[in-house]
């Protein structure tokens, strides 16, 4: 299982490990999404877009996490492959996708701030509650 925040390049270290531990364990690869939300302020039409499985939000980041995935399902076809976008804490989504994992696959960004935490908030969670396997990928 691997958890993605951000779907542009740094996705790619994370992907790759996750595609290539699952490719040699020969099981499949749950990969999950937690978007951060725009900010809601009153009725608006965002709130009918967070509601719409199609368009909207909710669709945007299904076809990203799609699209992110799909040269990695290229590349190892014998992985199959089940995606989830969730809108909602990413490290509860992690966590409850870790629930049933053999391998959890989270990034830690390289550049950190130098005073603060050396991961980030998913990571330590996941680190400290996740009872399968923790791998963390440092990434740019």
């Amino acid at each position: 299982m691997v958890g993605l925040d951000d779907l542009g390049d740094p996705a790619a270290p994370l992907l790759g490990f996750a595609f290539a531990a699952v490719a040699a364990r020969r099981t499949a690869l749950r990969a999950v999404h937690a978007p951060n939300l725009p900010p809601l302020y009153g009725h608006g039409p965002v709130v009918g877009q967070l509601a719409s499985q199609e368009g909207g939000i909710t669709g945007q980041a299904k076809k990203a996490l799609a699209d992110t995935l799909t040269p990695w399902r290229e590349k190892y076809p014998q992985v199959p492959v089940a995606h989830t976008v969730d809108f909602a804490r990413p490290s509860g989504v992690v966590l409850r996708a870790a629930a049933q994992a053999g391998l959890v696959v989270v990034g830690r960004r390289v550049h950190r701030p130098a005073l603060g935490m050396p991961i980030g908030p998913v990571a330590h969670a996941v680190l400290h509650h996740a009872a399968a396997p923790v791998a963390v990928v440092p990434h740019d």
